[in-house]
């Protein structure tokens, strides 16, 4: 005869699979080597908006981010294809 779930059981059981699946990546979390805890961040240049672009770009190298979007001000929406291909290369 099969056994009969339990609230108690399900709760055991999603508490061990969320464990389970979790655990992986609390573990590379913790790990102080890895900046921002293995998230990968990146900031809007907005914050940055006192600065020019070169060294808006050099301020968020220097806090370790991989990932920016630009503000208008810092680069143009309109821009031309040979200025996209320039800011590519820049960043």
């Amino acid at each position: 005869m099969a056994r009969a779930s339990t609230r108690r059981t399900f709760l055991h059981a999603t508490a061990a699979a969320a464990t389970t699946v979790c655990a992986p990546r609390m573990l590379r979390a913790s790990d102080p080597s890895r900046a921002y805890g293995g998230f990968n961040m990146g900031m809007q240049s907005y914050s940055l908006r006192g600065f020019d672009v070169d060294r808006a770009l050099a301020e968020i190298n220097k806090l370790g981010l991989h990932s920016v979007e630009l503000f208008e001000a810092h680069f143009s929406t309109q821009s031309s294809d040979d200025k996209i291909e320039a800011m590519k290369r820049k960043t």
